[in-house]
C-alpha cells in the first residue's frame, strides 16, 4: 500500500496533538458537553483557520465552514443549534479577499463564464445576488466588484441569519444573539469589520 505524504503528515500532527494539554480540555469536553463562546461561519478556504487566526482553544470556535461562507439552510441549521441548543450569542460571518467562490461568481455575472461542475454553479448562484448588487454601482475592474462582492456577500449571509430563522430573529431582537460581519484582508491580514 502506498503511504501518502499528507496523510502521514496529518497522523503525525494528530500524535503531536496528543502531547499537548489540549487533549486534556477534548477529553474535558468529551465528558462536559460542549460550550462554545463563538459561532464562526467562514469560507472553506485553507489560509482562512479561525482556530489560529483566533487563537482559539479546543471547544471555543463552533465553525461552520463553507465555500464562500454562504448560509444555506444547512449551514442555518447549524447556527441554530449552537445558538439555541448550545446558547452561543455570538455569530461571526467571516469573508476573505481571494475568495474563489465569489471571483466565480462574479465571473459568471460579469462575463457569463458557468462553473465547471453542477454543484459549484449552485454554490455560486448563491453568491450572485450579492455579485448583481453591487455591478451596479461599479463598473469599473472586476477587482473592485470583487472587492465589493466579498463585502456583500458577508451581508448577505448576515442577512440570512438575521431574517431567515424565526428562532434566531427573536433572540436577535431580544438581544440574546448578535450577528458580526468581518473580511480578512489576505494582502495585509488585516480584518475590517463591517458596520
Amino acid at each position: 500500500m502506498t503511504t501518502i505524504p499528507a496523510l502521514k503528515k496529518v497522523e503525525e500532527g494528530f500524535e503531536k496533538f496528543k502531547l499537548t494539554p489540549q487533549k486534556e480540555v477534548l477529553q474535558s469536553l468529551a465528558k462536559d458537553g460542549q460550550r462554545p463562546e463563538v459561532i464562526v461561519v467562514t469560507c472553506s478556504d485553507s489560509r482562512v483557520a479561525p482556530e489560529i487566526l483566533f487563537e482559539a482553544e479546543v471547544g471555543q470556535l463552533f465553525v461552520i465552514r463553507v465555500a464562500g461562507n454562504v448560509v444555506g439552510l444547512n449551514e442555518l441549521a447549524s447556527i441554530e443549534f449552537a445558538a439555541l441548543a448550545l446558547n452561543v450569542p455570538l455569530c461571526i460571518v467571516l469573508g476573505h479577499s481571494s475568495c474563489g467562490a465569489v471571483s466565480a461568481s462574479v465571473d459568471w455575472h460579469t462575463q457569463k463564464k458557468r462553473p465547471p461542475t453542477i454543484s459549484l454553479e449552485s454554490l455560486v448562484k448563491e453568491i450572485e445576488p450579492a455579485v448583481a448588487k453591487v455591478t451596479g454601482n461599479l463598473k469599473d475592474k472586476n477587482k473592485d466588484i470583487l472587492s465589493a462582492a466579498t463585502v456583500e456577500n458577508v451581508r448577505q449571509s448576515m442577512n440570512t441569519i438575521s431574517t431567515k430563522s424565526a428562532q434566531l430573529a427573536d433572540k436577535l431582537e431580544k438581544g440574546e444573539f448578535i450577528v458580526k460581519g468581518g473580511v480578512i484582508n489576505m494582502d495585509t491580514a488585516a480584518l475590517d469589520w463591517l458596520n
